[in-house]
Formats: C-alpha cells, structure tokens, sequence
C-alpha cells in the first residue's frame, strides 16, 4: 500500500460514529495497516469484521479506501484493518462503486420484522452488505439505508450469498421501480462522495 506511509494522519469512519475521526498509521503491511485511534475509540461500537472506511488527503489527491476491522485492542487503542483487494473489474463497471460503513434495517418482502445490517460498498445498482440474519440466495429484500438525516428505501434481490465467521455477506441486485428512483440514487450518492471528500479535509485542519 505504497499510497499510505507511517506516520500518516488518516480519518476513519465507522457507523457506529456521526462523524469521521483522525487516527495515526503505525505499521503498513501488505495488505493491512495498524491505527492509533483518539480519545473516541471509548465510545465506538467496534467488532471484528467490521466495514470502515480510511481516508486521507496526499498532495490534492483525496483517496476513500474500503477496509474491515481485523483485529482491536482496545488497552493500547489500536485497531488493525484489512484493506480491500483492488477489484479487477472496477475499469470495466460504467458504475463506480463507493466504501462506505452505514447502518441499515432489512427484511423480506412483505414483512414487518426488521434484522440488523451493515452496508460496505454502494453503486447505482448494487451494494455489499453484512448481516447475522440468514436469508435464501435470491430472495426479495427490502433496505432502509440511514445516514445523517438522509433516509433512502430500497428493493433489492440477493445476488450473492457467502457465509463467514460472524455473518452473512450478501451482494445485492437494486430493483427500480421507476426513472426517479434511479436519478435520486445517483444524486445520492453523488453527495455521499462530497461529503466523504469535505469530511477528510475539514479533519485534517482540525
């Protein structure tokens, strides 16, 4: 990860927080980075697995890695991600897909009990997500998304089912019912992108 050095100041976030807050890069292996975390590494709801995402501002360059919490220690207020393998088809996609750690509520069609669900990546027409809740491959899910005062309701079909040590990983096919379903997700994810650049410069004069 020759984009990162020790000693680099990086904001993290995680969906447990509101907003991203400063860590320091330790140690960079190949495809991990050791974090010393500030003052609100008390209050975050870490577990291992866990989506973040790692940013940082080099020259005018601002660089949005996707990574998940790999091991925590919390005595030393250090935790060790594990950062995203460079997708081989991400030139070939028309669209982008965007890191993000947000807390979402899913359930199945035409049903009221709600599970817990972490969202990794979003793209126009598909997401990554994690769940302890066990769902049939191709089964009909239905998301509300939470970020800030934002709340975005989505159909979705599960395109892609792996079971890890502590849940599911689904890939999710977005269903669009209409053309401004689809226009409000691209303007949606158009302003997450500003908000994650703004954040990562606001943290860093801070």
């Amino acid at each position: 990860m020759n984009l990162i050095k020790q000693g680099d100041i990086v904001s993290i976030h995680h969906y447990s927080g509101i907003n991203p807050f400063k860590s320091v890069v330790m140690e960079i292996n190949s495809d991990t980075i050791l974090l010393k975390l500030a003052k609100e590494f008390a209050v975050m709801n870490f577990l291992e697995g866990d989506p973040v995402v790692l940013g940082l501002e080099r020259g005018d360059e601002i660089i949005i890695i996707g990574c998940n919490i790999s091991e925590i220690r919390p005595k030393q207020d250090i935790i060790e991600l594990k950062i995203d393998k460079l997708d081989e088809g991400s030139e070939k996609r028309q669209w982008e897909r965007y890191p993000v750690s947000i807390y979402a509520d899913i359930r199945t069609k035409n049903c009221r009990k709600k599970s817990i669900a972490t969202i990794k990546d979003l793209s126009c027409y598909g997401m990554l997500i994690y769940s302890k809740t066990d769902f049939p491959l191709h089964e009909q899910l239905e998301i509300d998304i939470y970020m800030e005062k934002t709340m975005i309701f989505l159909k979705t079909n599960i395109a892609r089912k792996v079971q890890s040590k502590n849940y599911f990983e689904y890939g999710l096919g977005i269903l669009y019912e209409d053309s401004n379903s689809l226009n409000y997700m691209k303007d949606y994810l158009k302003k997450l992108r500003q908000e994650q650049v703004e954040s990562i410069r606001k943290l860093k004069n801070k």
